[in-house]
């Protein structure tokens, strides 16, 4: 992942950048020659590229799991929030894995009980069966 992409999918490292962006850009150890460019991105923007691309992840998985959402109600926004921070999936098949990992993300929190037929079929999506 390019450190563009780093900053994007982690709330976390947005605000290291922030507080030094040099200091950030050295510890990841990125080339000298891309560190000026680097320590000059607009942390606003940044980190409304990143709401963006967090309603985007929330508006595909709502539409591959909405038994589930629906039954988080209000709370499912903030919860997707919080697991996002924490997961960014890769790939051709990055929205069911999201979905797949969310799901398990809410088992494994003991927050809701998967809708099983919801399960199966993420399942089936990500194995590409």
């Amino acid at each position: 992942m390019t450190a563009l992409g780093r900053l994007l999918s982690s709330q976390e490292l947005r605000e290291e950048y922030g507080k030094s962006p040099e200091k950030f850009a050295r510890k990841i150890g990125l080339a000298s020659k891309d560190i000026e460019a680097f320590i000059r991105l607009d942390v606003a923007e940044i980190h409304r590229q990143a709401e963006m691309l967090l309603l985007k992840r929330w508006h595909e998985v709502c539409k591959l799991i909405p038994a589930t959402i629906n039954a988080l109600g209000d709370e499912g926004r903030e919860l997707f929030r919080f697991y996002a921070g924490h997961h960014w999936p890769e790939g051709h098949r990055r929205h069911p894995l999201d979905a797949l990992e969310f799901l398990r993300f809410l088992a494994r929190n003991q927050i809701l009980t998967p809708d099983r037929r919801e399960l199966k079929r993420i399942q089936r999506m990500v194995s590409g069966r």
